[in-house]
This record gives C-alpha cells, structure tokens and sequence, in this order.
C-alpha cells in the first residue's frame, strides 16, 4: 500500500516552478492535478480538461501567491504565436467552468483588475513515499523458491 504524504511548499518550503508541477500529481485546495493525464480531481471527481487549459492552471499554480499578467500568461500559453486576446478570456472561462469557480465570489482564480490573475489556495506535493514491503509470507516462499533451483 502506498501512503500519500503532502508537504506544504508554497508557504513554508520553496517556491514551486512551472516544470516541477507538471512532473506529478499535486493539491491545491479541494483540488489535485495530474498534469501527465490533463485530469483534475475536484472534490472526488475526475475530470479530463482540454491541454491548453491544464496548462494555464499549471501556471497559475506556479505563480506562487503573485498576480500575473495576461500578457505573461499569453507569452506562457502561446509561444512564438500571435493570439488575440480572446483566445485567453476563452481558456480562462473553461477552466473557471470546470473548477465550478465563481469569478464574482472566487475560491481559485481572483481577477487583479488591470492587473491580471492571482490563483488562490496554496499549492502541495503529493509525494509517493512509504512503499509496501513484500510481507514476511512472501519473503519465505521466494527464500524456499530460490533455495529449491539452487539444489536443482
């Protein structure tokens, strides 16, 4: 069996970085993210996003507590390719629907007026730690199993 333990990082430990959330799953909020499957869990269900939308919410995740601009945010999202500025209000609206996010009464995405965006709840590693040790049945058996094709 394997034992998720969660450490804080934002808050107490180190920063984290675009490219270290997008390696495992990890929380914020009632939230866990599983970048490598574009999939969120939200209180208990799974949900399969759109790529460019579990991008922008890796982003935000990564900003640490700070607002970021929508510009940094279209430089992040489209490199190298002009956008309008829809194409950010569109991917934004998709990700406040699947996170069933209130931008009036927000409890992940604040709008910064003029300013840009602020992703709320801190964000926590889900580590995979603690892995289950074959029992001690199992270790005789594989004793007995190799002992007998040592004879043989």
């Amino acid at each position: 069996m394997i034992n998720k333990e969660i450490s804080k990082n934002t808050q107490q430990n180190k920063q984290v970085t675009v490219s270290q959330l997008m390696q495992a799953p990890f929380a914020t909020g009632s939230l866990i993210v599983n970048f490598n499957q574009n999939q969120i869990t939200l209180d208990g269900e799974k949900l399969v996003l759109q790529p460019k939308v579990v991008e922008l919410l890796i982003i935000l995740c990564a900003t640490n507590g700070k607002t970021i601009s929508k510009q940094e945010l279209i430089e992040q999202l489209w490199p190298d390719t002009i956008v309008g500025p829809d194409s950010l209000a569109n991917t934004m609206t998709r990700l406040r629907k699947a996170l069933n996010d209130d931008a009036k009464n927000p409890q992940f995405i604040k709008t910064v007026q003029r300013k840009g965006y602020l992703w709320l709840p801190p964000v926590k590693n889900v580590t995979k730690s603690n892995r289950a040790l074959p029992s001690k049945k199992s270790m005789i058996l594989l004793s007995i199993l190799l002992f007998g094709c040592l004879l043989y």
